[in-house]
């Protein structure tokens, strides 16, 4: 067990399944293609400077790490990765003379924002990554604006275009590929707006884990590897057009959730269990109150008696509603239990696994989701 001290429930991050996902993707793409291993949201719920200090100890060639907030690129400069990171979301304005500061790279969401680093930057040198809008309306500049953001740039000598950038809408969807060609189609417009004002020395990035191990025409010089490099699918389709492609890559899932029994007690048939009265034991029954529950990120709504959990490698099911800090499963089946043994929320234990898959299954969820819930406070821990 590696469970930390004091820990009631905790996070373990395979470090052998992390690196083999990592070197998957390095060895698919693109000849002059590099990696950005994205660590936004806690690193997928998988804890962020584990997780990036796995990466980056483990390959010397590492240059880029990605995040979402200008928050957890500090983290990351305070933990000691000198090299780029690049903030995929919005910065607050306020927030631009740190990300300068600290050497940060960030998306440019609109042109106001050149306004404010006209204002606080003088000598210091400012690189940017220019989202395009090719049909995702998210952020991005429309091909219209451009032009006259470009030349809005050209007038800044302290602002370095380091990157254009580009999202795809449902490349995920391999049932067409008619949208993705479209929003391609919109980027090379852009590209050629930026050659036509001599600009032509930036890296260009438009894939994400699903493009990058579809598609190597989605490559260019920088694929960002998110959800697959926690050895998560980013949907069915994806995996089942890989693996038609070539039956051999697999994904390693790299997270696995445990916590363990606080108590077992009996509970007389036709007895409510938990909250609200929902569920009744239908016979003489054990159950075992686990000290997890939805603040933890194990969902009250999707999950109450209906989710799984193994213990001894049996699967027991939650019953009743599940708390805050708490919740109950029939243990009725299982021999030998006490407190404290350990239990496996996500992950495998014997013969068994629970994926994030499947408990994202029980609510109409994706696995993103089921991952990145999972209370930051909790303790990660990488093995093996």
């Amino acid at each position: 067990m590696h469970r930390p001290e004091l820990a009631k429930s905790w996070i373990e991050i395979s470090k052998t399944a992390l690196l083999s996902n990592y070197q998957l993707y390095k060895e698919r793409i693109s000849s002059g293609a590099s990696v950005m291993p994205v660590v936004k949201a806690n690193a997928y719920g998988h804890g962020l400077v584990p997780v990036a200090k796995t990466l980056w100890e483990n390959d010397s060639e590492l240059r880029w790490l990605a995040v979402d907030r200008l928050e957890e690129a500090i983290v990351l400069r305070k933990a000691g990765w000198t090299k780029s990171i690049l903030v995929l979301g919005y910065i607050p304005q306020e927030g631009l003379e740190g990300a300068m500061k600290e050497s940060i790279s960030f998306v440019l969401f609109h042109e106001d924002i050149l306004e404010s680093i006209r204002a606080i930057a003088k000598d210091a040198r400012i690189n940017i990554h220019i989202p395009i809008e090719t049909g995702l309306h998210r952020e991005g500049i429309e091909l219209e604006d451009l032009p006259r953001v470009l030349k809005m740039i050209a007038s800044m000598p302290q602002v370095h275009i380091e990157g254009v950038q580009m999202h795809f809408a449902n490349i995920e969807d391999t049932s067409s590929r008619a949208y993705a060609d479209h929003q391609l189609m919109n980027y090379q417009k852009a590209l050629e707006i930026f050659k036509e004002q001599n600009i032509d020395s930036f890296i260009k990035h438009g894939a994400a884990s699903a493009a990058a191990i579809l598609y190597s025409d989605t490559h260019f010089d920088l694929i960002r590897l998110g959800i697959a490099l926690y050895g998560l699918w980013p949907s069915d389709k994806t995996k089942k057009q890989t693996h038609e492609k070539n039956s051999e890559t697999k994904l390693k899932p790299v997270l696995t959730w445990k916590t363990i029994i606080a108590q077992v007690k009996p509970v007389k048939a036709g007895e409510p269990v938990s909250y609200g009265l929902t569920e009744c034991v239908e016979k003489d029954s054990t159950i075992a109150v686990l000290p997890i529950g939805y603040a933890d990120g194990f969902d009250r709504v999707s999950l109450s008696s209906r989710g799984e959990v193994l213990v001894k490698g049996k699967r027991c099911k939650v019953i009743g509603r599940i708390c805050m800090n708490m919740c109950m499963v029939d243990v009725t089946e299982v021999s030998e239990i006490k407190e404290e043994d350990e239990v496996v929320i996500i992950g495998a234990q014997g013969d068994e696994v629970i994926t994030a898959e499947e408990l994202a299954g029980e609510g109409e969820m994706i696995n993103y989701e089921i991952v990145t819930r999972i209370n930051a406070a909790l303790p990660r821990v990488v093995v093996d």
